[in-house]
């Protein structure tokens, strides 16, 4: 297994990911950043498509849901399976980007009982979880 990819250590994304969480599951960054983790020096459209994978392969959604070519343009980055922002915010972007003709009332149902919890003091899903 090689340890070194694009000229970068390959647990770079992973460690994107890990710091997500560590910043409560997301954060926002310019497209520019994004880029040099991938050893790029512009958001072409191959090098865009790359980045996508590589979030997506390490868990972690972006919004807007299609990655900007501007390299100043801001995306918020999230991890999709944190209990707390990172799950509502996925939760939306499928939502978003689902077709109108698809059956979204199980996301729709998740959703609105996340938001439901949060609007009745704070409380998460880890903290429904847990009882």
């Amino acid at each position: 297994m090689s340890t070194v990819e694009n000229g970068k250590p390959a647990d770079e994304w992973a460690s994107l990911a890990e710091m997500l969480r560590f910043q409560g599951g997301f954060t926002a960054w310019d497209v520019a950043e994004l880029v040099r983790l991938a050893s790029s020096q512009r958001a072409g459209v191959r090098v865009v498509e790359r980045i996508e994978q590589k979030l997506a392969e390490n868990g972690i959604g972006h919004l807007p849901p299609s990655l900007p070519l501007d390299g100043s343009r801001k995306v918020l980055l999230y991890v999709k399976s944190d209990p707390n922002f990172g799950f509502i915010l996925h939760l939306i972007s499928t939502l978003a980007t689902q077709d109108p003709a698809e059956d979204s009332n199980m996301t729709v149902t998740q959703l609105e009982m996340l938001l439901g919890a949060m609007r009745k003091g704070g409380e998460t899903t880890s903290q429904a979880g847990s009882r």
